[in-house]
């Protein structure tokens, strides 16, 4: 496990979590006055809207009000996560905890291939009223090397164990069909 001095900056959002846009850096003085300084004219320069920052603000309230959030979150994701280890043509990365998963196709193919099949998948799950949405990246931009394409799952506290199975049993249909 690392040292907490080994570590140059940590990084939160709020897109995930409230559903809104923001977030923070932590770190060393050195690291941070670099940010204020290197940020100042594009981090700063502008105020979040109001309806953003308002619903960012309601959902901190209620996560004070209401931590049982939290550990029912945890608890979906787990089942969620022993779920998904099940599909026979997807793989799936993520911590258990993690309310996001991604979905890899297990047969591997060229970049153009896998991510027209995900599509297809994505668009066909669409069809059938689950909403899911494959991972977007700037292929030759964002990364050295981009990661697969994959399907992006993310959980929600309230889901049930039906539809727990709803997810896992339209996703192996639709991907069957896809891939045969």
């Amino acid at each position: 496990m690392s040292k907490r001095s080994e570590i140059d900056m940590i990084c939160g959002t709020l897109e995930y979590g409230v559903a809104s846009i923001g977030g923070f850096c932590i770190g060393s003085t050195y690291i941070i006055d670099h940010q204020v300084l290197s940020g100042l004219g594009y981090c700063f320069s502008a105020s979040a809207p109001p309806l953003l920052t308002q619903a960012a603000i309601s959902a901190l309230d209620r996560f004070e009000e209401q931590p049982v959030i939290f550990e029912e979150l945890r608890c979906i994701s787990k089942k969620l996560d022993a779920k998904m280890h099940q599909f026979s043509m997807f793989e799936l990365a993520g911590d258990p905890l993690s309310p996001v998963k991604h979905l890899y196709l297990k047969e591997q193919f060229d970049r153009d291939t896998e991510m027209s099949l995900i599509s297809q998948i994505v668009g066909a799950c669409v069809e059938n009223n689950l909403a899911v949405v494959n991972a977007e990246y700037l292929v030759d931009r964002e990364f050295p090397k981009c990661p697969r394409s994959s399907i992006r799952i993310t959980s929600n506290r309230l889901l049930t164990d039906d539809d727990i199975e709803f997810v896992f049993n339209t996703l192996e249909s639709v991907s069957k069909k896809v891939l045969s």
